[in-house]
């Protein structure tokens, strides 16, 4: 997951991870993997939905509030991937001596481009300026998401899960400013029907932590139709413990 975090520019604010490998062989994440699979007609994945998934092992979608980036990670036939993307009319170029295909793209009403980069075994994908810019974060030493030392924080602190969900700079499901948390979900006890969820909220000071905690609590009752809930303080950040149903 990290070795993804790290190709998001730093000005994005939210960030998704999925282990595809990982939800494949565990049949209680099946309704979130099936959803993930149905979805990857729209875009941006879109632009490589014809690769097999099958070869996949890991997904990530980033958002940022200009534009959205996708990194995905597997086994591809390239030359398949290049037939695809000349079909959908992409034209070859290079950047930074990274193979990337490019073409113009209509959304909402408006054109823009979009790209795909091959780099190191990963396909990027998404606007072609955020493209180029996690091809630049790799070679040219550019900071990323991870870079921010609160997402990094946050992040270093989270446990391996099959989905992450990390939120930067806007609290995207809690109203409560100046958050930022990461979220995991896994499957700690296989045939249940319940996922475990485990994160780690930050805020500002220790005594925002405090003022927020059942706060926090509720909406994730709320937002993630968690239970079982359990939290603990710890300084300013706020340790997360919980279920969720696996339809989640």
């Amino acid at each position: 997951m990290v070795e993804m975090l790290k190709l998001a520019p730093h000005d994005f604010y939210a960030f998704y991870y999925m282990d595809i490998e990982a939800m494949a062989q565990d049949p209680d994440f099946e309704s979130i993997l099936n959803s993930f699979l149905d979805s990857t007609q729209s875009a941006p994945l879109a632009n490589v939905a014809e690769v097999d998934f099958s070869t996949v092992y890991a997904y990530a979608t980033m958002r940022s509030y200009r534009g959205n980036l996708a990194i995905t990670k597997g086994e591809f036939n390239l030359r398949n991937v290049r037939d695809i993307l000349a079909e959908k009319g992409f034209a070859p170029d290079r950047y930074g001596g990274v193979e990337i295909w490019t073409r113009l793209y209509e959304f909402a009403d408006e054109m823009m481009y979009i790209s795909v980069a091959f780099l190191n075994g990963l396909l990027i994908d998404g606007d072609t300026g955020y493209v180029k810019a996690s091809i630049d974060i790799s070679y040219k030493d550019e900071p990323s998401m991870y870079s921010n030392e609160d997402v990094k924080s946050i992040v270093d602190k989270l446990p391996t899960g099959a989905y992450t969900y990390i939120s930067a700079e806007l609290a995207i499901m809690f109203d409560i400013p100046g958050l930022l948390y990461g979220i995991s979900l896994m499957n700690l006890t296989s045939g249940d029907d319940v996922l475990d969820m485990q994160g780690w909220c930050k805020l500002s000071s220790e005594a925002e932590a405090e003022a927020n905690q059942e706060n926090i609590e509720a909406q994730l009752k709320t937002w993630l139709r968690a239970t079982q809930i359990n939290s603990q303080l710890e300084g300013e950040f706020i340790e997360i413990s919980a279920q969720t149903d696996i339809t989640y």
